[in-house]
């Protein structure tokens, strides 16, 4: 029998059977560990990981474009700087209200929302017709770029392993360069002199990366399991950690919270 129960402010799902442990926030860390790393956070971590790149890609051609457009739309000297500003202003108000976001409504959201921005900005932006509508794009563009990045960060912490957060916060950053550098290769092919007015290829090129990853994420990205504990959604995770264990191969492991005997045989099966 399974039942909810409040302990203060802490939800805990109880599952009435000898030996059964209770399901909450607190235990999930030890749950993660028992389950281990496998497919599930192989595929997930691809996702969160093209966050920074597609971050990265998207702010270095921002800024190495300002000449093609300030030859196209005839800016001035002013109009063209002030462009650059307003990409990291938006990136800015990004980061800000990712957290808020991220707590609010759960981490995958933002994340989502971040890749299908930068795809859909990307693509609005060749089609600007000049200074006032190209800044508008440009603070948005920042927006999308910024608001996936904490949330990411915050489900690595939250899905890995312990022993394996060190090396995948590593690797999570790293990204950022790595994006920069397939900006670069984007730039080398089609305006290597920064002059040409073939930027509308160069943003395509790096709005690509969040567009894929945004195919990916709405099919296989998850809530973070912690996230909704914490929301008291304790079902929910517990369907999570399910697909986690699945995924990784260690549905066994699920025996240690107790949970019904047709569901292990299913999950084994």
């Amino acid at each position: 029998m399974v039942s909810l129960r409040r302990r203060g402010s802490q939800m805990t799902l109880e599952i009435r059977r000898p030996g059964s442990k209770m399901l909450t926030s607190h235990r999930l860390p030890e749950i993660i560990n028992e389950i281990g790393i496998g497919w599930y956070h192989i595929i997930s971590f691809v996702i969160l990981v093209c966050m920074p790149l597609a971050e990265g890609a998207g702010m270095i051609v921002m800024t190495n474009i300002t000449h093609s457009l300030k030859h196209q739309f005839h800016l001035s000297t002013w109009q063209a700087g002030s462009l650059d500003a307003f990409s990291f202003t938006g990136l800015a108000v990004g980061h800000s209200v990712a957290g808020f976001l991220a707590d609010l409504k759960g981490r995958r959201l933002p994340i989502v929302l971040g890749y299908l921005g930068i795809s859909l900005l990307s693509l609005f932006m060749t089609m600007s017709s000049g200074y006032s509508s190209m800044v508008a794009l440009r603070i948005l563009h920042g927006i999308a770029c910024g608001i996936g990045v904490p949330p990411a960060m915050s489900m690595i912490a939250e899905i890995m392993p312990s022993d394996w957060r060190p090396f995948m916060f590593i690797v999570f950053w790293s990204f950022t360069a790595v994006g920069e550098t397939y900006a670069a290769a984007g730039m080398v092919i089609f305006m290597p002199e920064l002059k040409e007015d073939s930027w509308k290829q160069v943003v395509l090129w790096s709005a690509f990366p969040a567009f894929a990853m945004l195919l990916l994420s709405v099919a296989r990205l998850q809530e973070s399991a912690h996230w909704l504990a914490v929301r008291g959604r304790l079902i929910e995770a517990r369907i999570v950690l399910e697909h986690m264990a699945k995924l990784n191969g260690t549905f066994g492991c699920m025996r240690n919270l107790g949970w019904f005997d047709d569901i292990l045989r299913k999950g084994t099966r």
